[in-house]
Parts: structure tokens; sequence; C-alpha cells
């Protein structure tokens, strides 16, 4: 059976849109569960916003007694232009076999599509694949990259760049998010030292 569900999907907006340089979240398609002192999850996407601008997309998966780990990273270049976040709509899909969410952040002057696919088995519904395409790019764990998304353009053009991806060390467990910022900034500053294409072509 296959559900489909076109929404405006519910987008979570933490402290920082109204408060100069403080980082703005939009979240989709996250979840996090405790036992005890230990915490799991994942967070389907997370644009962040800062200074009027797209700092950073991300997504990510912890397991029970395992540390976070980006499924997949997008990075920004606005040529110095104004492209406030502000927004968030998604279609969802499901059967038993594969769900797909498609969103699409709205970027003021721009947006940014994403569409992101899971694959199960059927018999155990573990995860068998999971696909993440940005724009017209798309990224597979098979292949670790960043898509860097040039919008400093009359449209937006999409480069993916490979590299590993860096240490994840965003915190589930910080509700109040406070000390996301630090670790996303140490991320960027790690995918920068190991890549001087990343460098070259991002914020």
């Amino acid at each position: 059976m296959r559900y489909v569900f076109a929404v405006a999907l519910a987008v979570i907006c933490f402290a920082g849109a109204l408060h100069g340089d403080e980082p703005s979240y939009q979240l989709t398609d996250s979840a996090v569960s405790t036992t005890g002192d230990k915490v799991a999850g994942h967070i389907g996407a997370c644009l962040v916003g800062q200074r009027n601008k797209p700092k950073i997309c991300f997504g990510l998966i912890k397991a029970i007694d395992g540390d976070p780990q980006f499924t997949f990273l997008i990075l920004f270049r606005t040529g110095g232009k104004d492209y406030k976040p502000t927004g968030v709509e998604g279609e969802v899909k499901s059967d038993d076999a594969v769900t797909t969410i498609k969103d699409v952040y709205s970027l003021g002057k721009s947006k940014l599509p994403l569409t992101l696919e899971t694959k199960r088995d059927p018999k155990t519904g573990q995860v068998a694949e999971s696909r993440v395409v940005v724009g017209d790019i798309a990224v597979t764990g098979k292949e670790p990259g960043v898509v860097v998304v040039d919008l400093a353009g009359d449209k937006p053009s999409y480069k993916l760049v490979k590299v590993a991806l860096p240490a994840c060390k965003v915190d589930l467990a910080d509700k109040e998010h406070t000390t996301w910022a630090k670790a996303i900034a140490d991320a960027i500053a790690e995918l920068k030292t190991k890549s001087k294409e990343v460098t070259s072509l991002a914020d």
C-alpha cells in the first residue's frame, strides 16, 4: 500500500531568526528518543541560516550506542547576496519498501529542492539503501561528498565535491541547541581543511 502526503511540512525553527548573528534551524523529518542517559534519533534535513543567508544543510543519524553521523552535507555560495531561509514545503510518499520525502526550502529569491529516498528490506524493515538528491545532484553513502549550491548566478547551480564527511558533533540531546552552532562551525572548518575545492567554492 502506498501513502502520499502533499503538505506544507511542519518546520521547527529555533532561536536566532530575529537575533542578528545567532543561527536559525529549520528541521524536517526528525525524531529523538532517550533511554536513560543515552540518546538515539535522526534528522532528515536541517537548514541552518545565519545573517540572512543559508549556512549549511545537513542530515544525521545516531544509534543508541553509536556516535552521530552526517548523512549528507550542503554548503552554499551566495556571492554576498541575501538569501534568507523562510520556510519549507514538502511531499511524502511511502510504502512497505520505499519512503520518499521531497522538500523545497524557500531562500527568499531562490529555492533549494531536496529529495530524501530510503529503501528498506520488506522482510526485515532494515534500511538497505539511502539516497539524497540536491537539485540535479544525487548523493549516496557509497561515494561521500559535499554538495555546494551556488546561488550567486541567475539560477542555482550544484556541484558535488568528493570529500570524506567530517566528524559529527551535533548533540541530539541538546534540546535548546546551545551547542549546535559550534558543532556546525567545527564541521565546516574540518571540511575546508580537507578540501581546497570546498574552500574555494563555498562562503
